[in-house]
C-alpha cells in the first residue's frame, strides 16, 4: 500500500456517492442579471423567470394537482422545507408572472436563484432542509417580496396587485385577510 491509496480510495467514494446525491437536474442556468430586483423585470423578463421556476421546480410528483383558485389567490402544490415550514409554490407560469407583480418586491434575482439552488439542493439529497431560511432570508426579507414565489402553512400567493392571502400570520393567528384578501 502506497501513501496515495488512502486519498485514491476516499476519492472513488466521493465519486460513488455524489451520483448518489445528485440525481436531480436542475434545468438551464436563469440568464438574467443577478442584480436586477423582481420590481424592476419587464415583463418578458418576467415571463422568463417564471418558465425557469416551471422548468427548476423539485419532483415530477410535485407537479400538476388541483389548484386552489380565488380571483385574488392561489394555492397550489408546494414543496415544504425545513422544521420552518417555509414552501416552494409550483404554479403555472401566468399565475408566477401575476404573483411576480402583486407587490414591488425588492428581491433580487441573484437572491431568487440562491433560495431555489437551496431548495433544489435539498431535493436532491433529500434532507430536511433545516437552513432554509438561512439560505432564503434575502429574498424573503426583502421588501414588497412577502408572499411572491414562496409561502407558508395557510398561506395563499397572490396573483392581483396589493393582494394579502394570509390565512393566518407566521405565528398562526388570523391576520383576518382570508384567502380572498378581504
Amino acid at each position: 500500500m502506497n501513501r496515495y491509496t488512502p486519498v485514491v480510495v476516499v476519492a472513488l467514494a466521493l465519486a460513488a456517492c455524489r451520483s448518489l446525491v445528485l440525481p436531480f437536474d436542475a434545468g438551464p442556468p436563469l440568464d438574467l442579471d443577478p442584480s436586477l430586483t423582481i420590481d424592476s423585470l419587464s415583463d418578458a423578463q418576467a415571463v422568463t423567470v417564471c418558465d425557469w421556476l416551471a422548468q427548476g421546480f423539485p419532483g415530477p410528483e410535485m407537479a400538476g394537482g388541483n389548484p386552489v383558485r380565488t380571483t385574488t389567490c392561489l394555492s397550489a402544490a408546494t414543496y415544504w422545507c425545513g422544521t420552518e415550514a417555509m414552501g416552494w409554490s409550483n404554479i403555472d407560469p401566468s399565475d408566477c408572472v401575476l404573483n411576480l407583480r402583486h407587490s414591488p418586491c425588492e428581491g433580487t434575482i441573484g437572491a431568487l436563484q440562491q433560495c431555489v439552488a437551496y431548495y433544489q439542493q435539498q431535493y436532491a439529497q433529500q434532507t430536511r432542509c433545516d437552513g432554509v431560511v438561512q439560505a432564503c432570508s434575502e429574498f424573503w426579507t426583502a421588501p414588497g417580496c412577502d408572499q411572491t414565489i414562496f409561502t407558508v402553512p395557510g398561506d395563499f400567493l397572490p396573483i392581483a396587485p396589493d393582494a394579502s392571502c394570509l390565512e393566518g400570520g407566521a405565528d398562526g393567528s388570523d391576520d383576518g385577510g382570508g384567502v380572498d384578501g378581504g
